[in-house]
């Protein structure tokens, strides 16, 4: 409830501090708080209401412009007590459910293979084997296994379940999570060529596909530590097998990547299910196009390689990370009068009087000033919205 620089100053009371864009490259923040007064007051019940607007000069707004937009300036007096109380919904910033973790990339902490071999036929990738190349955000570093290497054969998922052959890479996260979806790379046209915007492979100009596969089998399994279901679809959820068999291709965009969709629409899948570790199989051997040699050279078909790799792969879950990103801010204000009334003291939250609750702090005095209390409550709209 207690900022540090306020606390600092023994200020029990809240600040806020509101980013916003301007325009593309111009971004602002307003910056909400109070100031003892007489300033520099060691203990008070007497504060102002400040406001502060400054321009950002990097993104995270930690930084600013040497002059403000606006220098700090007073807004309200006689503030007895101010508080920005944060919401979502039920949501709990414990625990995981549907709709209350934040919806973001999320990187692994490692990923490991139990079968790392160097590719036969490399090309232009300058690292092939290792299971970290799939993390590392380059298109010329490919993990591969070799199906003849014995651990390549009934490959053991989390809990000891037979995922059958396969390359097999295991993942950790920093946090639990349920997956959403997964962007999967190709290093199809690394070697040169061109897809020509066509999913026709005899459309497709040399060497294209030639070493590098241009579609996959991929199975994904997670450690299914809970499950969470979505409220609007079901009233409860089942922890179960749910191996999730997806076949990504090449984009004939040019893109080099597919989005694979979780949403399954089913309560015992693995998009309600809530991990902090994946498996994920490349179930099938690199696929490679078949060129005729001729003039043009044509791609006729394709062929199997030896191989089970993969370039690259993204993850984005909704990660319940303890950290609640608020779509409501209520704001309480207890405002005191600059003068005494009476000569009798008002008691508020001592002897047989309750105290009165202003956020979620319970407050109490005793004296003869008059207070009144301000509530007011705003719905962050960009948040919201993103979240539907």
């Amino acid at each position: 409830n207690c900022q540090q620089t306020a606390c600092l100053n023994n200020n029990p009371n809240d600040e806020i501090e509101i980013v916003y864009d301007l325009s593309s490259t111009e971004r602002i923040q307003v910056r909400y708080f109070t100031r003892e007064e007489p300033p520099n007051t060691a203990t008070t019940d007497r504060y102002r209401l400040m406001k502060r607007i400054r321009r950002c000069t990097n993104s995270d707004c930690t930084a600013f412009a040497g002059n403000d937009i606006q220098a700090e300036n007073p807004v309200a007096d006689y503030i007895h007590d101010l508080q920005f109380t944060a919401a979502r919904g039920d949501c709990a910033a414990a625990g995981s459910q549907w709709g209350c973790g934040t919806q973001r990339n999320a990187m692994p902490n490692s990923v490991t293979s139990q079968c790392e071999n160097v590719h036969n036929d490399p090309g232009l990738l300058t690292s092939t084997g290792l299971a970290s190349n799939v993390l590392d955000g380059n298109r010329f570093t490919i993990y591969s296994c070799d199906n003849a290497n014995p651990a390549s054969q009934n490959v053991s998922g989390f809990g000891g379940i037979n995922m059958g052959n396969g390359g097999l890479l295991k993942f950790t996260f920093p946090n639990r999570m349920r997956l959403i979806s997964a962007n999967i790379f190709f290093a199809t046209n690394i070697d040169g060529g061109d897809r020509n915007a066509s999913n026709t492979p005899t459309n497709w100009s040399f060497p294209y596909a030639d070493k590098r596969r241009f579609a996959s089998q991929i199975v994904f399994h997670a450690n299914d530590l809970e499950c969470v279901f979505n409220p609007a679809v079901h009233n409860d959820c089942q922890v179960g097998d749910h191996e999730f068999l997806t076949t990504p291709s090449d984009s004939a965009n040019g893109a080099n990547f597919a989005t694979i969709n979780f949403t399954s629409g089913n309560n015992n899948q693995i998009d309600y299910m809530v991990f902090d570790e994946l498996d994920v199989k490349i179930q099938d051997p690199e696929k490679i196009c078949q060129y005729n040699g001729g003039n043009p050279n044509v791609c006729f078909g394709d062929a199997d390689t030896n191989f089970y790799t993969l370039t690259d792969i993204e993850f984005f879950g909704e990660v319940y990370d303890g950290i609640l990103a608020p779509y409501e801010i209520e704001t309480s204000v207890l405002v005191r009068s600059p003068n005494e009334h009476g000569n009798i003291a008002r008691s508020v939250g001592l002897g047989f009087q309750s105290p009165i609750t202003i956020g979620d702090r319970l407050v109490n005095w005793n004296d003869l000033f008059l207070r009144d209390t301000f509530t007011s409550s705003v719905l962050v709209r960009n948040l919201y919205y993103a979240s539907q």
